[in-house]
């Protein structure tokens, strides 16, 4: 989903005035993206039947913008008719009274159209989260004016000043969405109305290892090329190419956070794959290194600041390159992953934006991504990502690199598609040099590639056993054994391999 535009401003210019001395910024671009669904539900005819319910909820001091007061109140008017949206768009663009609106990025029309494309893909249940999200913000700014306000009273010896004050942040509770009435707050599902829906379309991204809105972890070692698949899946995705053996899909925009590639690393690796800055340009909000106010799993400023730049890209994915560089709690611990995922991915995925989060394994591969096991529960798919085999061929000057990766899903919150592809890398580039501007790329392999990979394992495995290997050798163990026997040695992953299915044979603890 396409999130609406955002107007970039360095700071909001409507609604309730600050507090005097007030630190605290609200996030204008979050707020807004709130503001936009609630009216988006009311100016949709389909929604305003369910919407008209959830009307009491919200009034217009509520909201932020004053633009979005003026849409508000025209909405009010014209409530219930069958043309509500066409009516509002009349009048906001026939009064010369509602400038804020006409200062709207797209025009009237324009913002009004995107308000109801963002709502009409949403639910009457993220609609009056949405409703709950604004009274919040609400409340939380007119609490800052009304205590800043009693501080000024009571150092002035103002006592009446300050009693009004105290009053009025009490009546404040009522505005506040715990205040909303239980039915609102713990909703009940209509098994009518739910059986109704047709939940049998997917909505698959590019190579149909994620659907729009999930939050997803690929896993892999350091050397396994898990950006590099990343860069080249989201080349493909932004300029409607296919991947890995997907149909082509409509271009979409993506948000790209990296704290682990330099700059020649990036560049290097988009001309490898054959992309241009027309491709990526507008497609692809790329930030290098972000410094972030703190961590994002312990730091609210940080959170605001990441979703802020999600709100203004209105991005369809968004990446993190690599989660471990974004986190300031311990990885084994599982406070830090709940913490990650109600900062971020909770909020993802309200706003139905997928997320990428690269991973580490552990020091035991066999056992998954470093950490907590919470790690797995936060997300809506875990990938892990196995080099299983990879050769090198030398021709006139140019080394042609093929490699062979398992990509193997661990944990599925839907159990939807395929858990298992194999996918070949094939580069080329010049012997001790750079690689060759588009000549990489990954491609679906053929279904027999694993069994051939998985047959020169058994074959290695065969000859060891018959030469006596020991029990319970690890890998470089291996290797030197080999080579005291005068046995070939084989690539890194093979031999990973190797000793994972000698322990299998020899009954040894894996």
């Amino acid at each position: 989903m396409t999130l609406p535009r955002q107007e970039r401003r360095d700071k909001p210019k409507n609604g309730p005035p600050a507090a005097a001395g007030d630190p605290v910024v609200p996030s204008p671009a979050m707020l807004r993206i709130h503001e936009q669904t609630v009216l988006g539900w009311m100016l949709s005819a389909a929604n305003h039947a369910e919407a008209a319910k959830h009307i009491g909820d919200i009034e217009i001091k509520h909201f932020y913008l004053q633009a979005h007061r003026e849409i508000y109140a025209a909405i009010m008017v014209h409530a219930g008719a069958p043309n509500v949206s066409t009516l509002v768009a009349v009048d906001l663009a026939a009064e010369n009274t509602h400038r804020s609106v006409r200062m709207l990025d797209g025009g009237v029309i324009g913002y009004l159209s995107e308000c109801k494309e963002h709502a009409d893909l949403l639910g009457v249940r993220e609609f009056t989260y949405h409703v709950r999200m604004v009274r919040e913000e609400y409340v939380r700014l007119r609490r800052l004016e009304v205590h800043a306000r009693a501080g000024q009273a009571l150092a002035a010896g103002d006592m009446d000043g300050y009693s009004a004050a105290t009053d009025e942040m009490v009546g404040l509770l009522e505005d506040h969405p715990s205040a909303v009435d239980g039915e609102e707050r713990f909703p009940e599902i209509d098994w009518d109305e739910a059986f109704a829906q047709d939940f049998t379309q997917m909505d698959w991204l590019p190579g149909r290892f994620l659907e729009r809105g999930q939050q997803i972890t690929l896993v892999g070692d350091g050397k396994v090329g898990k950006s590099l698949f990343v860069l080249d899946w989201v080349y493909r995705a932004v300029t409607g190419r296919a991947f890995i053996g997907d149909d082509r899909r409509p271009p979409i925009t993506v948000l790209y956070f990296d704290r682990e590639n330099s700059l020649r690393d990036v560049i290097t690796r988009a001309q490898a794959f054959g992309a241009s800055p027309d491709d990526l340009r507008g497609r692809v909000s790329y930030r290098q290194f972000p410094q972030f106010s703190g961590a994002l799993d312990e730091s609210e400023r940080a959170a605001q600041e990441c979703l802020g730049i999600v709100a203004s890209v209105s991005p369809d994915v968004v990446v993190l390159d690599t989660a471990s560089r974004f986190i300031g709690g311990k990885e084994n611990e599982s406070d830090t992953w709940l913490q990650l995922y109600q900062k971020i991915h909770g909020p993802l995925k309200s706003l139905g934006v997928a997320c990428i989060r690269l991973d580490h394994f552990g020091k035991d591969t066999d056992r998954g991504s470093r950490g907590s096991s919470a790690k797995t529960q936060d997300v809506d798919h875990v990938w892990e990502m196995r080099r299983v085999d990879e050769r090198k061929q030398v021709a006139n000057g140019i080394e042609r690199v093929v490699t062979t990766i398992r990509m193997h899903r661990t944990h599925s919150r839907t159990g939807l598609g395929d858990d298992e592809f194999v996918v070949v890398r094939c580069g080329e580039k010049y012997v001790g040099g750079m690689w060759l501007a588009g000549r990489t790329a990954h491609e679906l392999a053929d279904p027999l590639a694993l069994e051939r990979v998985q047959g020169e394992v058994d074959r290695i495995v065969d000859d060891l056993l018959s030469a006596g290997v020991p029990v319970g050798l690890g890998r470089d163990k291996l290797k030197a054994w080999m080579a005291l026997k005068a046995m070939s040695t084989f690539s890194n992953d093979v031999m990973a391999a190797v000793v994972k299915e000698l322990r299998v044979r020899q009954g040894s603890k894996p």
